[in-house]
């Protein structure tokens, strides 16, 4: 069976083992969009044709819209996902967690049951990572547009979930950049402003914290001709007093003994179609204590890196652990992040990397760093410190470039070549570098 891909959060796409396809015109995107959202529910073909003409529908619609099915069906392997005609109408056979959309909502459900802990964290940064741009980007449509606010909100709220539990692990100073950001972008949203006031105000910026109640405030007066709410005013005043209950609280501390799978979740799609280059990256893995892999953006990089994270992990007395770099967007940050991952609290006066190397002195671990491709030369730096101060330490890098790393602690071996996927000469994947 193929592993199918239908992507609505960003521009409509199709991906068939990793590898985009073409799914056509933009209304013949918008019947797979409105399908693929209504996975394995019919939808009428009255309410099809609605939902993609709006009010101005052609003369012989519902002939076009069976033109626009026929081709996409063309387009989608049957073993994967199919349009099926019934008598309730048209409706798409597909595993749900193959459309992003469902596999969203699915992530945020699973984090919410979980409570606090590393299972909900991970559940929702894998949900709010899906998120490619605004869903349905370049369709426009009443219907579309509808659903693309509600989804919105959905986001919305998933971060500011994520965002409370962030507060609670102690995690405000790694939260800070992003709040700012969204609270621009909602500056009316006083859950959120609230999280970026203790935030602010649990990084040592007291002044900036009560500097945003004000702003905030004004905001509310001229915009909505009310008064901050009772949440938000208590908060302003716990911060006032220096209430014990809106302190910092460190990170907790590291088990001393991590197992096997570290923060890697199960995956919620097959991993079909990779198994020499997964081999190859394994052997990677097995002769170097620090493998890249490299390859333009799209191909996969990432979910090979994790099957083959997810494989090695046995091999790892403490275990193997992702840490995601595309939302460190500010220098300097990578060996914080790390920390953060592993647990590890606030040493103030000891650099982080040193911090790190003790910590990992006697470790058997493998670190799964993910999207370089912007940090390349400080996952470089950072890589050869921690590589040189620890003995059982191995790091897998994903990034769209080479991070070229020399020192005394990682000698180049081979690398080898990973095609692309169904192609025979795009080398869509780039290389394996092992050193």
């Amino acid at each position: 069976m193929v592993a199918v891909e239908l992507l609505l959060l960003g521009d409509v796409q199709v991906r068939v083992d990793g590898q985009p396809v073409d799914v056509g015109t933009a209304r013949q995107r918008c019947v797979l969009a409105v399908l693929a959202a209504e996975a394995n529910r019919p939808v009428p073909a009255d309410r099809l044709v609605h939902r993609v003409w709006a009010e101005h529908p052609p003369q012989r619609a519902h002939a076009a819209l069976a033109g626009y099915v026929s081709r996409l069906r063309r387009v989608l392997p049957a073993d994967g996902a199919t349009i099926r005609r019934q008598p309730e109408g048209y409706v798409l056979v597909v595993d749900p967690v193959a459309v992003d959309v469902h596999r969203f909502q699915e992530l945020v459900r699973r984090a919410r049951a979980a409570g606090d802990g590393d299972e909900a964290a991970n559940a929702y940064d894998a949900a709010l990572g899906l998120w490619r741009g605004e869903p349905f980007a370049t369709l426009d449509t009443p219907w579309v547009n509808g659903l693309r606010t509600a989804l919105g909100a959905h986001r919305l709220a998933a971060e500011l979930d994520r965002n409370d539990l962030a507060l609670r692990a102690g995690r405000h100073a790694e939260l800070l950049a992003e709040l700012t950001d969204r609270a621009a972008a909602h500056p009316l949203d006083e859950r959120l402003a609230g999280q970026l006031i203790l935030a602010l105000y649990r990084s040592g910026r007291q002044a900036e914290a009560l500097a945003h109640f004000d702003r905030v405030r004004l905001w509310l007066a001229e915009e909505l001709g009310a008064d901050p709410s009772p949440p938000l005013r208590r908060l302003h005043a716990a911060i006032l007093r220096q209430d014990a209950a809106v302190q910092a609280r460190p990170a907790p501390a590291a088990p001393a003994r991590r197992v096997p799978n570290g923060n890697l979740s199960s995956p919620l799609t097959s991993f079909i179609g990779r198994g020499a280059e997964l081999a190859g990256l394994r052997r990677a893995l097995a002769r170097g204590r620090l493998v890249t892999l490299t390859g333009v953006g799209g191909v996969g990089k990432s979910r090979l890196a994790l099957e083959a994270a997810r494989a090695a992990a046995p091999d790892h007395r403490d275990g193997a652990w992702l840490v995601e770099l595309a939302s460190v967007t500010q220098p300097g940050l990578v060996a914080p992040a790390v920390a953060t991952m592993l647990g590890l609290g606030e040493r103030p006066g000891q650099p982080v990397v040193d911090q790190l190397v003790q910590h990992l002195h006697t470790a058997e671990m493998l670190i799964v760093l993910d999207n370089c491709d912007h940090l390349v030369g400080e996952v470089a730096t950072f890589a050869n410190a921690v590589l040189t101060g620890t003995s059982g330490l191995r790091i897998l890098a994903t990034s769209r470039e080479r991070l070229g790393i020399t020192g005394e602690a990682v000698r180049p071996v081979a690398g080898l070549a990973v095609p692309a996927a169904g192609t025979d000469d795009d080398p869509a994947l780039g290389d394996v570098e092992a050193v």
